[in-house]
């Protein structure tokens, strides 16, 4: 008699656990169903990106997206939202750049370029200088101070495009333009130009942050748009 109330109350325990887990699965489903029903988020989204526009770090901008993030969010019901203070770094993007290539028969051809953020200035008269092309650090290092010294330092690095998965391409070049200016500053760079980190063609530059090493000058870094800069591989020799 024990051993079939026993079993019974497995048996029965088992139901329950079943009977849990199918209950689970059609709340966790109409919970999804729900949200992309009637979820607000891509609203939200386009709100914050079209709306109010870039957010750089420090900007206007920013501090108004931190508002209106705390309104939706106490708006979707959150219990309390807290809005902290902190410091972050603030760059401003001042006009529009403007770059241009001589040359060999003299005539200047104007380039698309994007600076880099963080990147210093150039100053009024701007940087005139030979390009050098280089499509690794290794080649940065085997041209040395030599090579590189008074020189505009081209790092033409280029996406893998045999990547089915863009963001892997992406992680293996961004190093480039993160430290790519203090590399070639190290060397006596006057300037650091970087192919647009980007899988196509085309003539718009894609820019993006990067930091210096305080070990070396500081040099006006940018990106040039992937056409532009197969041209200038085209024209160094």
């Amino acid at each position: 008699m024990r051993k079939i109330v026993l079993f019974c109350c497995i048996y029965f325990g088992g139901i329950g656990a079943t009977i849990a887990q199918v209950n689970d699965s059609v709340i966790f489903s109409k919970i999804a169903n729900d949200i992309l029903l009637n979820g607000v988020a891509y609203s939200n989204l386009q709100f914050i990106c079209k709306e109010i526009g870039p957010r750089l770090s420090g900007s206007p901008q920013m501090l108004k997206a931190e508002k209106e993030t705390a309104r939706m969010l106490r708006e979707m019901g959150a219990d309390t939202v807290y809005m902290q203070s902190t410091q972050v770094p603030h760059w401003v993007r001042g006009e529009k750049e403007t770059a241009w290539l001589q040359m060999p028969d003299g005539r200047k051809r104007t380039l698309k370029i994007c600076a880099l953020g963080n990147s210093v200035g150039t100053g009024k008269n701007g940087v005139l200088a030979k390009v050098v092309e280089a499509h690794s650090y290794e080649e940065l290092d085997a041209l040395g101070e030599k090579g590189i010294s008074g020189k505009i330092v081209y790092l033409n690095v280029r996406m893998n495009p045999t990547h089915l998965k863009t963001d892997n391409a992406y992680g293996e070049t961004s190093h480039f333009r993160w430290n790519g200016a203090s590399v070639a500053a190290k060397y006596g760079a006057v300037a650091f130009v970087i192919r647009s980190l980007a899988s196509n063609t085309d003539d718009f530059p894609h820019t993006g942050g990067m930091v210096y090493n305080d070990s070396f000058p500081k040099i006006p870094a940018l990106a040039i748009s992937t056409r532009d800069g197969d041209m200038l591989s085209g024209t160094i020799k």
